[in-house]
């Protein structure tokens, strides 16, 4: 998986300039189309957006839609064959992702304009036919073992975020994100060719264009490929399970790195888009994240950002999490994250932070028009954005409307509910020789 910088916390520049026309339209197999042309663009992101996820897999088969993302870029199509990861890299080098969320599946390339038409089809041919073979599974399953050992078990950032994740949202049928590797290894051809063939889809998909094309063009080519595929069906979504009453989890974390360091943190449950007090959360979230920047700046490790929100990528988790030196203790990290926090949840909201949140807002939630030449900058975080909003059911305008009118009482009941010990795992990841 790639991370583009959609997940970067990006401060913006007045600029001048007239906000580009954004364009949606529904094919009648159900696909939703949204097309953002940015006539100053370098290159063009075709971002396809699924509406399932982690909390779609099947019991017993944990990581389902994870193995499907692998498969999708990789295995054949009618028109193209199989490939590694490796080729497929090398096929974008400008560009390209595909993640699994909880509730989302994407998948994006960056390109040349040159290669819109082409770009164009191969969406098509995948969303027609993915065609699995042993193979696939056999060059496949090893790297996402690699993938989930560094995310469980032998990084401990990552290790605090996912098993704090895991255990403040629990997903059903003992689920993990990314999946359990024994459980995946149990997967046939059939099994996942079958996941693939219902579910991926139109009837399922969001699909964005953003860069330098002609609308109506693009538009004959979209409707020329996908016209014939089938809309496909919508997989069950599991609900949550119970939360586990234990708030603190200590891990053992295997590692070969030295310069890997003990870490602590917390994992807290952010609110969904339709929450009254959804935006006084992204006020508090944006501050944290700006005085995170801050934080690190000072230390001189831009890679320790002591608190995480990725507003779109990973809507439902806000993260916190420190390394331990060698003269502290894990209660001692953990004081001092809780100190950080305090001090900007306490802090009182002025004009001028109201300013400043709307723009760093603005590239995620829409709290302020962005001309076309920043929004062609990046072509990926641009459609990824417009693709998820749309998913989230996200108004810019409402948005922008609440931000305006947030007052401190509301940023106080945000503080108190989602940021309150009983809404958090706490995590102490401590490492070890493998």
């Amino acid at each position: 998986m790639r991370w583009f910088a959609l997940t970067m916390l990006v401060v913006l520049t007045a600029a001048c300039g007239s906000v580009a026309q954004t364009t949606e339209f529904d094919l009648d197999n159900g696909l939703h189309v949204i097309l953002q042309p940015l006539p100053t663009g370098k290159t063009t992101a075709l971002v396809v957006l699924y509406d399932f996820g982690n909390r779609h897999d099947p019991a017993g088969h944990s990581g389902m839609a994870h193995l499907a993302e692998h498969l999708y870029v990789t295995a054949a199509t009618d028109n193209t064959p199989a490939r590694n990861v490796q080729e497929y890299v090398a096929h974008y080098p400008v560009g390209w992702n595909a993640q699994t969320g909880d509730e989302y599946t994407v998948f994006a390339t960056v390109f040349s304009p040159d290669r819109l038409s082409d770009e164009i089809a191969d969406a098509a041919d995948r969303m027609k036919k993915i065609k699995v073979d042993q193979s696939d599974l056999d060059r496949e399953l090893p790297r996402m073992q690699a993938e989930l050992d560094n995310m469980y078990d032998r990084v401990p950032a990552l290790a605090v975020r996912n098993h704090g994740r895991d255990r403040i949202r629990p997903l059903a049928h003992e689920g993990r994100r990314g999946g359990h590797i024994e459980q995946l290894r149990e997967v046939t051809v059939e099994q996942i060719q079958s996941w693939l063939d219902r579910h991926y889809k139109p009837g399922n998909a969001t699909l964005v264009l953003a860069g330098p094309f002609d609308p109506e063009v693009a538009r004959q080519q979209l409707e020329e490929q996908f016209a014939n595929v089938t809309a496909g069906e919508a997989p069950a979504k599991n609900e949550l399970a119970p939360r586990d009453d234990n708030q603190t989890v200590e891990l053992a974390i295997r590692t070969r790195h030295a310069s890997m360091q003990d870490c602590v943190g917390f994992a807290f449950e952010a609110p969904h888009p339709a929450d009254p007090l959804y935006v006084a959360f992204q006020v508090h979230a944006a501050r944290l994240m700006v005085a995170s920047m801050g934080w690190a700046q000072k230390t001189g490790n831009m890679q320790d950002v002591p608190f995480t929100y990725m507003t779109l990528d990973d809507p439902d988790f806000l993260y916190a999490s420190l390394p331990i030196d060698e003269e502290s203790t894990p209660e001692d990290a953990l004081e001092t994250l809780q100190t950080m926090l305090d001090r900007q949840l306490s802090e009182e909201f002025t004009e001028g932070h109201r300013t400043r949140v709307r723009t760093v807002l603005a590239r995620f939630l829409g709290t302020r028009d962005l001309p076309p030449r920043m929004l062609a900058v990046n072509p990926y975080g641009t459609a990824f954005a417009l693709g998820r909003r749309h998913q989230l059911g996200i108004d810019p305008a409402a948005m922008t409307a609440a931000l305006d009118s947030i007052d401190q009482k509301q940023l106080h009941l945000a503080a108190d509910r989602f940021f309150a010990p009983a809404n958090r795992i706490t995590v102490i990841a401590l490492t070890g020789p493998e």
